[in-house]
Order: C-alpha cells, then sequence, then structure tokens
C-alpha cells in the first residue's frame, strides 16, 4: 500500500521516509520534536526503471543523512471521495475558501474500513527551492475549525506534491458511513476556478492514493442559510418549509452529510437570531 514509510535515524533526528507516486518522497518528522522541525521540508526523489531509489536530504548546516528505499508506485484516477470548494471575495487580493471533503462513493469502491491520510489541497508539482508552495498562494487556515477529522493543526508538504495539509500527516480519516464529511476554511491570496484546485491524499488505508484529482468549485453558501425558500426574505414560511424538508429526511442543514435534530436546533438559532445577510 503506497505510500511506504522507512524508520530514518541521524544525530539529533528521526522521523520516517515516505514515497508517494511518480518517484516524490520526503522525511516527516513530528512538529513537536523542535530539534527535527527544520527537515520537515526536506526531499529528494529518484526513478529507476519501475522502482524508485530514494534518498533524502537534510538541511541543518553540514548535518546529512540518507536513506534507500525501492518500492512499487501505485495511484489511482478516481477515488469514492469528492471534495468541493467555495471561494468569496473579501477584498484586497484576499479571497475566503470553504472547503467539503464528502465519502459520497461517486465510483463504487469503498469499503468499510478505508482510510485516507497525508492530505493535500491545492495541490501542485513544484521542483523549486524551498519547496511547499503549492497553487493555493497565501494559505492560512482557520484555526476555529480545527480539529478536523483525526487532524489538530495546519501544516505543508513539500517535494513532488505542494501544499497546504493537515497534522500530523500520518493520521488517517476512517469515514464509516456515506455521506459523513470533513469540513475547513481559510484565506489564500488567489481565486482558483473550477478545475484549477487539485488535491491528493498520500497515506490511504486499504484503498489507492489519490493525486492531483481535480476538486469541484460550488456556489457560496446563501448569505441568509434560514431563508429556506429563497424568497429574499426570512418569515414563518421559511419555518414550515424547512419542517416539511426535515420530516422527508432532506434537510442537512449544517452539511454535515446527515438530516437530524442537530439540523433543526441549527436551523431555529439562524431563524429566531438571523446573521447580517437576512
Amino acid at each position: 500500500m503506497l505510500p511506504t514509510a522507512l524508520q530514518v535515524t541521524a544525530p539529533g533526528i528521526s522521523g520516517n521516509l515516505l514515497g508517494y507516486g511518480a518517484g516524490a518522497f520526503r522525511l516527516d518528522a513530528p512538529r513537536r520534536n523542535r530539534n527535527t522541525h527544520a527537515y520537515r521540508r526536506s526531499f529528494a526523489w529518484g526513478i529507476d526503471g519501475k522502482e524508485l531509489a530514494v534518498k533524502t536530504r537534510m538541511r541543518l548546516g553540514l548535518l546529512s543523512a540518507a536513506a534507500m528505499l525501492i518500492l512499487p508506485a501505485v495511484c489511482t484516477a478516481t477515488t469514492p471521495l469528492r471534495m468541493e470548494y467555495t471561494v468569496m471575495d473579501l477584498g484586497g487580493g484576499v479571497f475566503h475558501y470553504d472547503f467539503t471533503l464528502k465519502l459520497d462513493n461517486n465510483d463504487g469502491s469503498w469499503a468499510p474500513g478505508q482510510g485516507w491520510g497525508w492530505l493535500i489541497w491545492g495541490d501542485a508539482i513544484n521542483d523549486q527551492d524551498p519547496p511547499g508552495q503549492g497553487a493555493l498562494l497565501g494559505w492560512a487556515g482557520n484555526a476555529s475549525d480545527l480539529p478536523v477529522g483525526p487532524w489538530t493543526s495546519y501544516s505543508d508538504s513539500g517535494g513532488y506534491h505542494n501544499g497546504p495539509t493537515f497534522a500530523y500527516v500520518l493520521d488517517r480519516w476512517v469515514p464509516t458511513a456515506l455521506g459523513q464529511t470533513l469540513h475547513w476554511s481559510g484565506t489564500a491570496t488567489v481565486d482558483l476556478a473550477d478545475g484549477q484546485l487539485l488535491w491528493s491524499s498520500l497515506y490511504p488505508l486499504n484503498t489507492p492514493g489519490v493525486e492531483f484529482e481535480a476538486a469541484h468549485r460550488v456556489a457560496p453558501m446563501p448569505s441568509c442559510p434560514c431563508d429556506w425558500n429563497l424568497s429574499g426574505g426570512l418569515n414563518s414560511q421559511d419555518f414550515f418549509d424547512f419542517l416539511t424538508s426535515f420530516f422527508a429526511g432532506n434537510a442537512d442543514f449544517n452539511h454535515d452529510g446527515v438530516t437530524n435534530s442537530q439540523d433543526f436546533f441549527d436551523f431555529l438559532t439562524c431563524f429566531f437570531t438571523p446573521p447580517q445577510g437576512c
């Protein structure tokens, strides 16, 4: 299963050498060990026929360490996950992004026990130094959205795959039912059109990895989400229309992938204390 990890140690540093698609690799060490922090962005790659030979490069003075690894490259052109995003222009060259990753089983390949880790959004190939830039320029994640699934902080990936990710990268999201979702948001200094924002999952469980899958840009949420019938105003008819949708099982107000009592309470909160857009 890709990626494969190999423990690497050297004076003052330890971590996992990870391989992922097209001959790209990186040494990953936990951020909580400050002695290894400088090495999170170390990378190297090589390819030899169908097998990949890897050598890592460390970045602290004259210290160096190397490890060789041979493994097959495995990736997939399909995935049971769908990533969607919205973009809102905040002015001044800053754009707000909302992301949703949903297990919709669009390709019919999902089975219980599958998981996805090392999630990168705005992924882009970049062999320049320093790595990690990606396509989502100026990204700043919204800390209030954390934790997102098993992840408790934002990070970045550099090397062959570049872009923002979650930490710890070797944690995995293992959804247990269709329709389950992850949500997070942040700002960037670029407005990526539909088809321009790619994502990858480089540390899968019981399923192939995902490389450079196109995310789907969708329309932003309405400024008044409890205007349920989209009449342009908020009144009692929105309440009754929401109840009709709720009892029909089609009132996922908070977009967590299911319709349940939390949607009802969230709608009531919006209805009785409307946001500025209502």
